[in-house]
């Protein structure tokens, strides 16, 4: 068995642990490369953790800003403008986990039926194909989502700009996280924004 810091996702490998061993609590991970057999050991952080540990660690912590959004209602010490502007920011971070969490969630369902074992598709950073379709996607799309937001009247209307915002945003840095997941991991991917992407794409 070798040690590293960081498991390499351009070879298709497998979670190894121990039996008994629950890979959201041990302090390292095993995982067994297909292409050879060999064991390495990384340890547990974000990025070696698997996709499915990760999305239960997230809706844990979804669970914990629905608590509180449901406790700031409750807080009758507090004026109601207090009450209500807790209650909705605890809300908005709720649905951030969740649309996190579900990130998560398809990056596992596509390692479980992957194009190769990890589950990550072959990186292409010399075509970058995933990142211009998705691209051209998000460009086609982005009069419509404009007009949303220039019709914004209330905060209803406001939070569903923001969430079609958000999964167009999330489709492309999806696809980017494809073509790069040799020297990026998904939640590098996350922190990138749509037009650093297409700046990355279209540097002149």
């Amino acid at each position: 068995m070798i040690q590293s810091d960081r498991i390499d996702k351009t070879r298709p490998h497998k979670l190894a642990m121990p039996q008994g061993a629950d890979p959201a609590q041990s302090p390292v991970l095993i995982y067994q490369y297909l292409d050879d057999g060999e064991l390495v050991e990384v340890p547990s952080t974000p990025s070696n953790q698997t996709p499915g540990v990760l999305a239960q660690e997230i809706r844990i912590r979804q669970a914990s800003f629905l608590q509180m959004a449901q406790a700031a209602l409750n807080n009758k010490g507090a004026p109601e403008w207090q009450r209500q502007f807790e209650h909705d920011n605890a809300l908005r971070q709720a649905q951030d986990m969740a649309e996190r969490a579900k990130v998560y969630d398809d990056l596992e369902q596509a390692m479980c039926s992957g194009y190769h074992t990890s589950g990550l598709p072959e990186p292409d950073r010399v075509h970058y194909a995933r990142t211009m379709d998705a691209l051209a996607e998000y460009m086609a799309t982005k009069p419509e989502r404009d007009f949303m937001r220039d019709e914004i009247s209330d905060p209803a209307s406001c939070r569903a700009w923001e969430i079609v915002e958000q999964e167009a945003e999330a489709s492309l840095q999806y696809a980017y996280f494809f073509d790069t997941s040799d020297i990026h991991d998904r939640e590098q991917c996350r922190r990138i924004s749509a037009v650093e992407i297409f700046q990355l794409m279209y540097p002149n």
